[in-house]
């Protein structure tokens, strides 16, 4: 495994990927309806072109879900139906899934990557699980490739035979980015108040934002207090023109709600993204103005979203299209064969996979992404190896959810 080169980076990845991961555990929940952008409009759908199935021998994928009913294996699966009946299969070979349930505990996560050992699979598909290291630890040097969108574990970030199509930096720079664009000069960042959050946060955050020439305030928000009223208030009498929201999609929803309440009109981010049409709806004008930070489009007008939505019509018979666990499945399954079919002769096994993963020889898109790109093995972020995205998406709601319009931020954007 490569070493992580900068200390001071490798903790920073750790604080804000630790401050985003805070809404995974909420959103499984929250969002067990398929989330939703609340419109209740029929989503927009595409051609899936000529189908052309994969006639070679079966490829061994090992998928992970945290439940046996998952919303990721939804996507997982018809994604495969997908690749396999219109894309040729992976590199030629139809995909054949292994699935295995966490039950979201560390003794579950080990169980499922010894149970992708003992399969021989060729790759390990496990996007925003909670127990994730638990899953990766059991595969690790085992020569199987592990790909993720999302985790906190710097063990996966910091490892060469790891993939995240994610970028974990992005949240403290495309903030500033944000702000910058917004001509805003202070902000603040609201989340609970977690200590092993809040303080790393803020030891790394307030140098970023110095070094743009901006004031930045951190805002905890103890566990026990429902209302967070008191403390934004006086963020905003403290001169805060940007409030960002950290933490879990209800925690998120009272900091939003309290905020255009109190009248604030300045730029409103988080990096949830799958709000429940109830909660939508107990926001004062919805989510007008709300800025989304982060690697899958809003935008049902983008290409790739209405192939998402074909995909999930045609393969999982009615399924939610808004479950945020749905969409990284789709989004990772789908990048795994874009990053192969850049060499379409070397075969699907674990070496050739992994090979492949670890020498892309240029960016291609990321499906869902909005105009992002990705490249594993590039080492696009210096301190962390195992991230294949460099870029973050940003994204405009209106009042239901939906992005009116987005943009790919760079860390050059935060100056």
């Amino acid at each position: 495994m490569k070493q992580v080169a900068n200390r001071r980076g490798r903790m920073a990845a750790i604080a804000l990927v630790s401050v985003a991961t805070l809404a995974l555990a909420s959103c499984a929940s929250s969002d067990s309806d398929g989330g939703g952008d609340g419109s209740g409009e029929t989503k927009e759908t595409t051609d899936l072109g000529e189908k052309n199935p994969a006639t070679g021998d079966p490829v061994r994928i090992g998928v992970a879900a945290e439940e046996a009913d998952d919303a990721r294996l939804t996507g997982y699966r018809a994604t495969t139906e997908y690749i396999n009946e219109y894309l040729g299969g992976l590199n030629g070979h139809p995909i054949e899934l292994v699935e295995c349930a966490t039950k979201n505990t560390p003794a579950g996560g080990t169980a499922c990557g010894v149970q992708f050992g003992q399969e021989d699979v060729a790759a390990v598909l496990a996007p925003n699980i909670g127990v994730s290291l638990s899953v990766y630890k059991p595969l690790e040097d085992s020569g199987i490739p592990f790909i993720t969108q999302l985790t906190a574990d710097i063990d996966v970030l910091g490892s060469d035979e790891s993939f995240v199509l994610f970028n974990p930096l992005g949240l403290g720079s495309a903030t500033i980015a944000v702000a910058k664009d917004e001509g805003v000069e202070s902000a603040a960042f609201v989340m609970p108040d977690l200590p092993s959050t809040t303080g790393p946060v803020k030891e790394l955050a307030e140098p970023q934002y110095e070094s743009a020439g901006l004031e930045l305030e951190i805002v905890p928000i103890p566990l026990q207090v429902a209302d967070p009223t008191a403390a934004i208030q006086q963020a905003i009498n403290d001169g805060a023109g940007q409030l960002v929201f950290f933490g879990e999609t209800e925690f998120v929803t009272t900091g939003i709600k309290t905020a255009k309440q109190l009248g604030f009109d300045g730029p409103l981010i988080t990096q949830v993204s799958g709000f429940p049409e109830d909660q939508i709806a107990s926001i004062p004008g919805g989510l007008e103005g709300v800025i989304v930070l982060g690697s899958t489009t809003l935008d049902e007008s983008d290409d790739d979203r209405k192939l998402y939505n074909t995909v999930i019509e045609t393969f999982a018979d009615g399924a939610p299209t808004d479950d945020i666990f749905t969409t990284a499945a789709f989004q990772v399954e789908l990048a795994l064969y874009h990053a192969l079919a850049l060499t379409p002769d070397a075969g699907a096994d674990a070496a050739s996979v992994m090979d492949a993963l670890q020498n892309m020889d240029r960016p291609v898109p990321l499906p869902l992404g909005g105009g992002m790109t990705f490249q594993c093995g590039a080492d696009v972020i210096a301190v962390l190896p195992g991230v294949c995205v460099a870029t973050t998406l940003r994204s405009n709601l209106d009042a239901e959810g939906n992005a009116t319009s987005e943009e790919v931020l760079t860390a050059a954007d935060a100056g």
